[in-house]
């Protein structure tokens, strides 16, 4: 839903709840009476401000990155290899849950 939708919708709720009326439209077509008379206007807000709230949590997930420790050198041995690669092995599970890796 684009913020100018949103913006609209809002208006649409609040000028019903002020003037005390419901009017749903969708797209120039009347909405289902029993549906109009669950969904309020204050519960079109509600519903409005839940979904601004997602929205904000979901850009802040998104730009969440975290940063691992430094690999080893190669030529270090065997256990720095295990090391190094349960590192990438982090590093690509971490990727693949939408989180940045730092250093990279």
């Amino acid at each position: 839903m684009t913020a100018l939708d949103k913006q609209a919708l809002r208006q649409l709720a609040t000028d019903a709840h002020e003037l005390g009326i419901i009017k749903r439209y969708t797209k120039g077509i009347e909405a289902n009476k029993r549906f109009a008379a669950i969904v309020t206007p204050l519960t079109v807000l509600a519903l409005l401000d839940e979904l601004e709230a997602a929205e904000k949590r979901i850009a802040e997930l998104e730009a969440r990155t975290v940063t691992l420790p430094t690999p080893y050198p190669k030529g270090y041995g065997l256990v720095s290899d295990k090391y190094n690669f349960a590192l990438e092995e982090c590093a690509d599970a971490i990727r693949a849950a939408g989180i940045g890796v730092k250093g990279e």
